[in-house]
């Protein structure tokens, strides 16, 4: 579709963003507008793949997937103050990886993560154009996209979406607006 060719994406050290300019997106009547965000992305991405600093050993992934999972169970229980300090910890973790100060230092596991989450993102906007050639992704951001699509091709859309989620084994959070 002439909108995704025209998409410009940047990648870079944190992951993939749109180049698009300021302004402001309303949805007509026969439109929908929404966020597709991954649950915590890279954690998620990190504990999938089995990958650990090689200074911590496996014993890594145990420890990170508890932590993890105790920030998405206090986001679904609506614990926000729990849910927001567990994610500085995780997010906090993983920005440790490419710093040679930490004993988590490990730049190929931070490469490792952002070009998977670049490349994973790619092809969940491809896969979202592909069902339908109506949608524009609007916008980019390391963990997600924002869609703008006619109301009619939405489920067209979510089915492209659990396709992604199944072959990642990564799970999307829809928000609309």
């Amino acid at each position: 579709p002439e909108h995704f060719i025209d998409g410009v994406y940047r990648f870079g050290i944190g992951g993939l963003h749109s180049s698009e300019t300021c302004r402001t997106i309303v949805a007509a009547d026969d439109e929908c507008l929404f966020d597709l965000d991954v649950t915590s992305y890279y954690p998620n991405m990190i504990i999938t793949n089995g990958w650990y600093p090689k200074g911590m050993g496996k014993e890594f992934c145990d420890a990170y997937e508890g932590v993890v999972l105790k920030r998405i169970a206090a986001k679904k229980e609506g614990n926000k103050p729990m849910a927001d300090a567990l994610k500085i910890v995780v997010n906090s973790s993983f920005g440790k990886f490419g710093s040679k100060w930490s004993a988590l230092y490990s730049p190929q596991l931070l490469l490792n993560t952002t070009i998977t989450g670049q490349m994973a993102l790619m092809m969940l906007i491809e896969m979202v154009h592909r069902a339908s050639p109506h949608a524009e992704v609007l916008s980019a951001n390391t963990d997600g996209i924002l869609v703008r699509a006619k109301k009619k091709y939405v489920q067209d859309i979510l089915n492209a979406a659990k396709e992604w989620e199944e072959r990642t084994d990564l799970n999307l959070e829809r928000t609309d607006y």
